[in-house]
């Protein structure tokens, strides 16, 4: 599997890999957990069946309801797994052949996303920033689907404040610190939501001008420093 090659890609498999540190349950195992239930599901189907043939049409309906809902879940599972795997297998070395971990141009690659979550962790465990009110007001917008603008203007703010009181931190990472401490914030209170707001979290931070230029300055995001 060769690394994403574009910004766009690499802060998709970032956001992804803080996504699943901070949920604690990567997709694969979520989904095994699926499908394990849903075949504890398929095999009472089948005891209820053989026991008691005449109920059986009665007893089985709530277990095919339960399993058709398990399929559904799992069928969101694989739909993220694709990225989620691309992003897995370019942790380490250890995960994938020489082969893999090279660009079109043969060079190997240096985008490690592991590295990279990690020292975005770091940046953001150097701000103590209270952000309750700002994390209750961007869950509140993810439900009505316009969280895209709030969250933006949110981080922007949290950033400009913070850069207020530490003169000499730099608004392009305060504003990559708020962006993972208020993601992680987030995932704690509600995972389900925390997932709904991986995309505008990545369209926040590709979108911001400022951002994206102060990132390739360093030498893109594998030499970003925490």
């Amino acid at each position: 599997m060769k690394p994403p090659k574009t910004f766009e890609e690499q802060t998709e498999c970032i956001v992804e890999s803080l996504l699943e540190e901070f949920l604690g349950l990567p997709v694969k195992a979520q989904n095994q957990r699926l499908q394990e239930q849903c075949l504890q599901f398929q095999y009472c189907q089948t005891q209820v069946q053989r026991k008691c043939p005449r109920t059986y049409s009665l007893e089985s309906q709530d277990l095919q309801r339960q399993c058709l809902e398990n399929q559904g879940q799992q069928r969101q599972c694989l739909e993220k797994q694709d990225l989620q795997m691309q992003c897995l297998e370019n942790q380490s070395p250890q995960s994938q052949g020489p082969q893999n971990d090279v660009t079109d141009s043969g060079e190997p690659s240096s985008f490690d996303v592991t590295i990279i979550a990690a020292r975005l962790q770091m940046l953001g465990d150097q701000i103590n920033a209270e952000m309750e009110e700002s994390v209750e007001k961007v869950m509140k917008e993810v439900a009505t689907g316009q969280v895209v603008t709030v969250l933006q203007n949110t981080l922007k703010s949290l950033s400009q404040t913070w850069c207020a009181q530490d003169p000499n931190l730099a608004y392009e990472r305060a504003f990559l610190a708020m962006t993972v401490k208020l993601l992680k914030a987030v995932s704690r209170k509600n995972p389900q939501t925390a997932r709904q707001l991986a995309g505008p979290v990545r369209d926040a931070i590709n979108e911001n001008t400022a951002v994206r230029e102060y990132i390739m300055d360093q030498g893109g995001w594998e030499n970003l420093e925490s």
